[in-house]
């Protein structure tokens, strides 16, 4: 009873933040830091009051989830930690973002125009990609990859997806709403001529994260252009939740048949694993407290290696760490760090604690903040679509899924650096 009273109020608390961040962008006066604020309340406050509600899911399936689940300390922790989180967000926010007006792009279209060579390159790199695929016809089937047809191929169908094709259709997205951020006005003809991209990029990606990606940036998108303010922001986020939800569901019964058969008890725990992230922060909390019962790395800082040596081939280095996920859901199952075949979604928020313990709760966070703080100095649309969903990214999965999306969002910041900013700034003046 104790413990629901204190998750009705940490969800209460959650709400607060969300409100604010959503009458934020709803005024047009918000920053990147007031998006990320929304998808955190999504992943990790409104499970909150799903347990009081109904319930915590039983996650039979991972013995080590149900066991953090069954220590109240545990969730006092949880409801401490992502408490404090919008909080210091918010205070950040304050104390040291600029106050330029979040749709002011008086400097945007002389940058990305300089940049339209590159991304046409990115657009059209795409069906050639898919052209010199090992096996190209295994992609008329929706879920090539997700379903292993590429690994039953071949190992090199499967490492050519991975290697090339997922980089090029993360690019080649991120180069489509670039060229729609150069249009002073967005037109049907511009939406239509550029729609088979996002298209493509879902159908061959396969799963449903790049779904989910395309959809907010296509909110981002109207938003930034001011189509959607006040009331008509949040129907247009409630579209992307019921798009996103539709598209799920659709996603399980036909590619993965997996709600053939279920109960309600099943699909409520898989709708947890899919839209939640406060499991996998409570049983990394529980592997901080009781490591003599659980640990989920085998020594501290060793993702953070596996990102140091991301394009190392593992037949040159066989002790190369696996991917978080792969650590996280072994821990999960309660097995020793092995190569899952199917692994569990992570989260920025939780990772750093496995890597160096407390002080991860600290580095979490403030990596989200530094990262918007960034992308908000450099006042450009295009580097704030990034910014926004860099941070959506290591809120809801691992890092290395979205690393040619980092790299880029690293390299546009390089080339706006305030010289740049400052000669930008001469030449706009002079113009006028």
């Amino acid at each position: 009873m104790l413990i629901n009273m204190l998750n009705l109020i940490t969800f209460v608390w959650l709400t607060f933040w969300a409100c604010i961040a959503i009458l934020k962008i709803a005024n047009s006066t918000s920053r990147s830091i007031y998006f990320i604020m929304i998808i955190f309340y999504i992943f990790f406050g409104i499970p909150l009051f799903l347990d009081v509600i109904l319930g915590q899911p039983s996650y039979f399936s991972y013995p080590g989830i149900n066991l953090a689940n069954n220590y109240s300390i545990v969730q006092i922790v949880y409801d401490l930690y992502v408490s404090f989180i919008p909080f210091t967000w918010w205070i950040i926010e304050r104390k040291y973002s600029s106050r330029a007006h979040f749709f002011d792009n008086s400097k945007n279209y002389i940058f990305v125009r300089r940049l339209k060579p590159f991304l046409f390159i990115a657009l059209f790199s795409l069906p050639i990609a898919l052209y010199l695929a090992p096996e190209p016809k295994l992609y008329l089937e929706y879920g090539a990859a997700p379903l292993k047809l590429l690994k039953a191929y071949g190992h090199d169908a499967a490492e050519y997806h991975n290697l090339v094709m997922v980089p090029t259709i993360v690019l080649s997205i991120i180069a489509v709403f670039a060229l729609l951020i150069l249009k002073s006005h967005l037109r049907i003809r511009y939406l239509l001529i550029t729609l088979p991209w996002p298209l493509m990029a879902i159908w061959l990606n396969g799963k449903r994260n790049i779904f989910v990606i395309v959809l907010v940036l296509y909110l981002y998108l109207f938003l930034q252009k001011g189509y959607l303010r006040n009331t008509r922001l949040i129907l247009g986020g409630l579209i992307v939740i019921a798009l996103t939800v539709t598209g799920s569901y659709y996603y399980k019964m036909e590619v993965r048949d997996k709600y053939v058969l279920i109960s309600s008890t099943e699909l409520y725990e898989d709708v947890r694993l899919d839209y939640s992230r406060d499991h996998i922060l409570k049983l990394t909390i529980f592997a901080e407290l009781y490591p003599d019962k659980l640990r989920i790395l085998e020594y501290r800082g060793e993702s953070f290696l596996y990102y140091s040596f991301l394009y190392v081939p593992r037949e040159l280095w066989k002790s190369k760490p696996f991917p978080y996920a792969n650590y996280f859901t072994s821990a999960a199952l309660l097995l020793p760090p092995t190569d899952q075949s199917t692994n569990l979604t992570t989260s920025w928020i939780e990772e750093p604690i496995s890597n160096i313990s407390w002080f991860g709760m600290i580095l979490g966070p403030l990596t989200f903040s530094i990262i918007c703080l960034i992308g908000d100095s450099r006042n450009n649309a295009f580097i704030q679509m990034l910014t926004i969903l860099i941070g959506a990214l290591l809120l809801t999965v691992q890092m290395s899924a979205f690393i040619p999306a980092m790299v880029l969002w690293l390299l546009m910041i390089l080339f706006t650096s305030s010289k740049l900013n400052r000669k930008i700034s001469v030449r706009i003046i002079n113009s006028n």
